[in-house]
């Protein structure tokens, strides 16, 4: 008859059969260092514990916000923060520091708004970021326009952006080109700068740092 095989319980000191060890593929032998008992009550304590009881109620909020109904309820109470005076306070300041930022996210939201296909959010980004080269070197205000405007299908990608002075942007608000009647907003249409060319010559004007 073979001998059955035990192991002694480092918790506990008792010697007992290796089947009332759980397994563990990280171990030399396979198994735990704790029996199965004084593994539960090991448990048992840590869950009773202050840091046992933070742990799991950080592992149940976790699952509760990636389910469905914990999902809307966090939808609802950003509404409901960002439409109160300190959440309205909290947000202009963060447009007053990130302006660009912000005007990347207004227009992302127009676009949405309208189902226009968007581009890729990180080359969205640094390509609004450029705004400062666009006002450099064409010496005025700029703002970033749709080449064909979203009203008319177009899409909010870097495709179908450029840089437009601010007062010939206005003037054309959501026509083609062609379309606009403005005289001096319909001369500069006909060959305004690239992102590419205002980044190019700028960026040879400016001193080294």
């Amino acid at each position: 008859m073979s001998e059955v095989p035990t192991k002694r319980c480092s918790h506990c000191g008792e010697v007992k059969d290796c089947a009332a060890f759980a397994k563990n593929a990280h171990k030399s032998d396979g198994l735990q260092h704790y029996c199965r008992p004084c593994a539960s009550k090991a448990r048992a304590k840590y869950a009773a514990s202050p840091k046992g009881r933070a742990r799991m109620r950080a592992k149940s909020w976790a699952k509760y916000v990636s389910s469905p109904k914990g999902r809307a309820v966090r939808v609802k109470a950003r509404i409901k923060y960002r439409s109160s005076p300190k959440g309205r306070a909290t947000a202009n300041a963060w447009q007053r520091a990130h302006p660009e930022k912000g005007r990347a996210t207004e227009q992302v939201r127009r676009a949405r708004k309208r189902a226009a296909e968007i581009g890729d959010r990180e080359t969205l980004s640094k390509f609004a970021s450029g705004r400062w080269y666009a006002e450099a070197f064409i010496g005025s205000p700029v703002h970033l326009d749709h080449v064909q405007a979203l009203a008319a299908g177009g899409a909010h990608a870097i495709e179908n952006l450029r840089w437009l002075p601010a007062w010939v942007n206005v003037r054309k608000g959501a026509k083609a080109d062609h379309d606009v009647s403005d005289p001096d907003a319909r001369a500069w249409l006909i060959g305004p700068p690239t992102f590419e060319q205002v980044t190019y010559i700028t960026r040879r004007t400016l001193p080294s740092t």
